[in-house]
């Protein structure tokens, strides 16, 4: 060879798409006839759709509309002894399902190579060893979409039968992982100069392409990929992974169907490959699964059972942290970790949030009262000024608590698993000596389906070999286990991690945001309310089903702003009926609990309820036709006296008035023979009618022994938080007059 660097990696280069030619032969076309609906059509009703011929390059849809394909051939005689496997790409994402209807293989249109060579997710494995006549008949459902949202028109390109090369894909990926390599390492490493003369010897020997020049090619390159690592070498835990956004670019609809492509894509490949891992976070895709693919949702829970699986991430969608209250991010935990223990029976104690927009200091704290010890993201890798100085630290909160924090080194999620990617978990690793360990996540989320078999193949070969870290297929608690085992002097990080981007994401879609702080208040006023009902009429179904609701749009990309429009008709849509829902609970509960208090022999009982746990003044309106009186008499339910009262005179008109306490309060009002719920109707001014309206100015004690006394209506095993007493306030006489009242407690508990 002569020394001709420059020249010889071009001719390198050139023989990239010679090789990829030989992978696939023979190719016989099949017929293919289509449906297209602008909705997905579930698999019972598709037999129902007309379905029309389509030649490749003729388009069928655009922007998400949907479709299903039907594709039928019979193997060529020619095709006898070899494997046979089809080629689909429909123009958008797809997934291949079987005669019962199950999702078995996602088809995609991203590549999953990452060398200028477009290889997209269309092989669909047929026959390892092909007896020529067999008949072959795929349905295919299809969206007009790709990795970053709509299509805007969707072209129909392939559908081949094909003889699968098993030589020249094995000399494809020994070739391409070389070649990349050499091209990050140093111009004059000694390793280079070898790589160039091994790289070159197999073009040499490629010849036309036969079996066996492939597999000579091939023997020139062995020598290479046996070279191991150094004895220093990162060791890394790579795990499959496939980010996907609840919502974004897409409506929610769609992202069910993601879910069906890349998780029966995750489970055929571990068919192919037994080394393969596989990781996948949220609850709530996990729900959408079992919802829609029953069949898909049974593998999955074997695949996790025997160990190929991972759970990840404890929170029930990867939410935002900075928009949702405490309380939010605390049922985000609960209901994730609930989940997974009875879906999965398994206690998964880590926090994965790769793509959120910064991270409150008030989580560390969160994280280790619910059991979670590992945080796992790499968004701040993209701060516009200030990098973050680690890969592993401790994170600190407010209170003092910590938690191991991993920000993966090669500031990627979707890995590619070339080498110039996988070298950066040392080059960019700002704590190489202080632990000896680091997690990748590989494969392509969203629209491309998770790892592809180009993935798979290109990390087989990087295990243990010179110029790159060691890589393991393994979970990433394996990972996070080991880590904390034995990290060197972790510097610590108190308080909040910071994102510098996405900043426009926190004053857009303002109602989406105003709309779920109100849900949250309501939502914490009725679980009050019905926790004050006992176990027995608590609703809890109903309640879990509210909140999961409004955790689902507390997702990354739908609370903060920057999904498309689509997904803010649709969220707003949830919330009208979560409204309603709650509406309707506040209602029945409110009357329950006007009914549980003891009123016997009051006239004209008014009841006000404080469900904060703190004292507090207030103010409310009272109705109209209770609101004249002259004397009352403040007392909690035990018949304590609390209350020294203050009267100032008022005239009040006729009819019930509107309330809305300050500070998210809540009053219920009752009053012979009626229960009025409060209404979330503004007074404006002090001007009603022909009179002023009349406004309580209260503060109300709160005492958690109230729990213990045994009344009826109160439920020991519910002593969760410290609930108010309960406030009977009796009107002994109603005039013409009204009173303005200032209520100042006298006597503590």
């Amino acid at each position: 060879m002569q020394k001709h660097p420059d020249l010889t990696r071009e001719r390198i280069a050139h023989c990239i798409p010679r090789i990829f030619r030989l992978v696939y032969t023979q190719l016989t076309p099949l017929q293919a006839e289509c449906a297209v609906t602008p909705e997905p059509v579930p698999w019972p009703q598709m037999r129902r759709l007309s379905f029309r011929p389509i030649r490749p390059g003729r388009a069928w849809g655009k922007n998400f509309d949907c479709a299903w394909f039907r594709f039928r051939g019979v193997v060529p005689a020619a095709m006898r002894g070899a494997e046979v496997v089809a080629l689909i790409n429909v123009g958008g994402e797809a997934c291949v399902f079987d005669a019962a209807g199950n999702p078995v293989q996602g088809l995609t249109e991203k590549t999953d190579t990452g060398v200028n060579l477009e290889m997209p997710k269309r092989q669909v494995k047929l026959f390892k060893a092909a007896r020529g006549g067999e008949r072959v008949r795929l349905t295919v459902e299809a969206g007009a979409n790709q990795l970053w949202g709509a299509k805007p028109r969707a072209v129909f390109a392939q559908a081949d039968l094909a003889v699968f090369n098993r030589d020249a894909w094995d000399l494809l990926f020994d070739f391409t992982f070389l070649f990349d390599l050499l091209q990050v390492l140093p111009e004059n490493s000694r390793r280079r100069h070898l790589l160039l003369r091994a790289l070159n010897e197999a073009a040499n020997a490629l010849g036309d392409g036969s079996r066996p020049e492939l597999r000579r090619s091939r023997a020139c390159l062995r020598p290479e990929l046996e070279r191991p690592a150094s004895a220093s070498a990162l060791e890394v835990s790579a795990i499959g992974h496939a980010h996907i956004d609840t919502a974004w670019l897409w409506p929610l609809r769609e992202t069910v169907r993601k879910c069906g492509r890349t998780f029966a894509t995750a489970l055929r490949l571990m068919q192919e490959y037994p080394e393969y891992r596989f990781g996948a976070s949220q609850p709530q895709l996990y729900q959408m699964v079992k919802d829609h693919y029953p069949g898909l949702y049974r593998r999955i829970r074997q695949a996790v059972r025997q160990g190929r699986w991972e759970l990840q991430g404890a929170m029930w969608v990867e939410a935002d942290c900075n928009i949702p209250s405490g309380e939010s991010l605390v049922r985000q935990l609960l209901h994730g970790k609930r989940f997974y223990r009875r879906e999965f029976g398994v206690d998964v104690a880590n926090l994965w949030l790769p793509d959120v927009f910064g991270y409150c200091a008030q989580l560390p704290q969160l994280l280790r009262r619910s059991g979670v010890d590992f945080f796992m993201t790499q968004k701040l890798s993209w701060n516009e000024f200030n990098k973050l100085p680690h890969n592993a630290m401790i994170w600190r909160g407010l209170d003092g608590s910590s938690v191991f924090t991993h920000f993966l080194p090669n500031d990627n999620y979707n890995c590619n698993a070339m080498p110039r990617d996988l070298i950066k978990f040392e080059t960019h690793n700002r704590d190489n000596d202080r632990l000896d360990y680091a997690l990748c996540l590989y494969g392509i989320g969203d629209g491309g389906g998770g790892p592809g078999r180009g993935h798979i193949e290109r990390l087989r070969r990087a295990r243990n070999l010179e110029g790159l870290p060691r890589f393991i297929m393994e979970p990433a608690s394996a990972f996070a286990a080991k880590a904390q085992r034995n990290a060197r002097d972790l510097l610590t990080w108190s308080g909040e991690l910071y994102f510098e981007n996405h900043r426009g994401t926190y004053t857009t879609q303002a109602r989406m945001k105003q709309r779920n702080r109100r849900l949250e208040f309501a939502l914490r006023e009725a679980e009050c309310l019905w926790a004050l009902a006992g176990l027995d009429r608590y609703p809890s179904e109903t309640l879990d089903g509210l909140w999961k609701t409004l955790l689902l749009n507390q997702f990354h990309d739908i609370i903060p702003g920057s999904s498309i429009a689509r997904v803010y008709r649709e969220a707003h849509e949830q919330y009208d009926r979560l409204e309603l829902s709650l509406s309707q609970l506040l209602t029945d509960g409110e009357r329950w609990y006007a009914a549980a208090v003891n009123t016997r022999g009051v006239e004209g009982p008014l009841v006000v309820r404080n469900s904060l746990s703190w004292e507090r003044e207030d103010t409310v309106l009272v109705p109209g036709a209770a609101a004249g009186f002259a004397r009352i008499e403040a007392c909690d339910v035990f018949a304590r006296f609390l209350l020294k009262l203050e009267f100032r005179r008022a005239v009040v008109p006729e009819g019930d008035f509107l309330c809305k306490p300050v500070l998210d309060g809540r009053a219920c009002f009752v009053y012979p023979g009626h229960a009025a719920r409060l209404h979330f109707t503004h007074v404006s001014g002090n001007n009603i009618g022909n009179g002023m309206d009349l406004r309580f100015l209260f503060e109300i004690a709160c005492d958690p022994r109230a729990f213990l006394t045994g009344e009826k209506f109160f439920d020991p095993r519910l002593v969760v938080f410290e609930w108010p007493v309960i406030k009977v306030w009796r009107v002994m006489q109603v005039p013409r007059v009204a009173q303005r009242v200032k209520f100042d407690i006298k006597q503590p508990f």
